[in-house]
């Protein structure tokens, strides 16, 4: 939970901290390692924000996105995960690797959560 690094307009943010507006007027101080992740499924119109660092890995993030979408990861219904601006899959080799070195970038990723095999 990266809450702790909102601050209202005005207030000084912490050293090193990039600052943004969020929609509710509130500046996101986020340290350099944290990126923000804004999902949606492709069977919800339910869409996510949250924070992740780019240490994790994209195992986490794929485990984390069906944790926000209350999707129960053993359904046996399988899950992929795709990149919206580039209109890229996520491949199954590409789980171990952290989300640094899949090129996610700070500022911010739009991803999709669909129905179909990694």
């Amino acid at each position: 939970d990266y809450s702790q690094y909102m601050v209202q307009e005005g207030e000084q943010g912490e050293d090193g901290a990039k600052a943004k507006l969020s929609q509710n007027g509130y500046y996101e101080q986020l340290p350099e390692n944290i990126t923000t992740v804004i999902a949606d499924r492709d069977d919800d119109e339910e869409i996510i924000k949250y924070y992740v660092s780019l240490d994790s890995t994209l195992q986490e993030l794929y485990e984390k996105l069906h944790d926000k979408f209350n999707i129960n990861i053993n359904d046996g219904k399988a899950r992929r995960i795709r990149r919206l601006k580039e209109n890229t899959l996520l491949y199954q080799e590409e789980y171990q690797s952290t989300l640094a070195q899949l090129d996610f970038q700070e500022g911010g990723i739009r991803l999709r959560l669909e129905r179909g095999n990694i």
